[in-house]
């Protein structure tokens, strides 16, 4: 019976963590996501996007042509063209919100699955730790929530740190209403996984903090 609910431990406890990954990813691409789609909108289309529009640049009269000693006449140089940037057309679709609206739907959708099932393990796992007064299958738990929420900070964090130090340099060309707009979202997007990966860290570590030391007996 002890290996049974051992084995029972062993199996809330993996299934609490690989759907808690699952849940954390989600959580992080919801928040991107979510992050544009309030973005995209607040500005109109016709602010967010510069549509390149080429036309023929004005030509002026070809210069007389020499015969050549052979009878034929030189081809004329090809017409050059210039571009330039022309605003979209009112009413034209705004495939960027509507991307934004269905990668929500997709990550929200991901993240309303796996929180339930996550929560259902990782509760039934808390409860056979209490009931068997042994938690030390619990803390390898926690302490492998605590090391996902420390790879979060360090890679959102260094995402949100990277953007404002290319920015502060010169790097990012920000000169277009497209490119703040974009510099916007991923800086905002970075702080809120930062902020969400913290609080998951912390959140487990303060359990971890008042769970006993040493096993208990009954």
């Amino acid at each position: 019976m002890a290996i049974l609910s051992d084995l029972k431990r062993l199996y809330f406890a993996a299934t609490a963590f690989v759907v808690f990954v699952i849940a954390f990813v989600s959580a992080q691409a919801f928040l991107d996501d979510a992050v544009r789609l309030v973005s995209f909108s607040i500005v109109p289309f016709e602010d967010r996007r510069e549509i390149i529009s080429v036309r023929p640049a004005p030509q002026l009269p070809p210069p007389p042509t020499a015969t050549s000693p052979l009878g034929v006449t030189p081809m004329p140089p090809p017409a050059t063209v210039e571009a330039i940037p022309v605003k979209p057309r009112p009413g034209e679709e705004d495939w960027e919100l509507r991307s934004a609206k269905e990668q929500v739907a997709s990550t929200l959708s991901a993240l309303l699955v796996a929180l339930p099932i996550w929560w259902f393990h990782r509760r039934r796992f808390s409860q056979l730790s209490r009931e068997k007064a042994d938690y030390w299958l619990y803390k390898v738990y926690s302490y492998l929530v605590m090391i996902v929420g420390l790879i979060g900070v360090v890679v959102r964090g260094g995402s949100t740190i990277s953007q404002v130090v290319r920015a502060a340099l010169g790097v990012l060309e920000l000169s277009r209403t497209a490119d703040q707009i974009r510099f916007a979202n991923d800086v905002a997007g970075a702080i809120l996984g930062t902020l969400l990966a913290a609080g998951v860290w912390y959140v487990h570590w303060r359990t971890v903090e008042v769970l006993p030391d040493t096993l208990e007996t009954r």
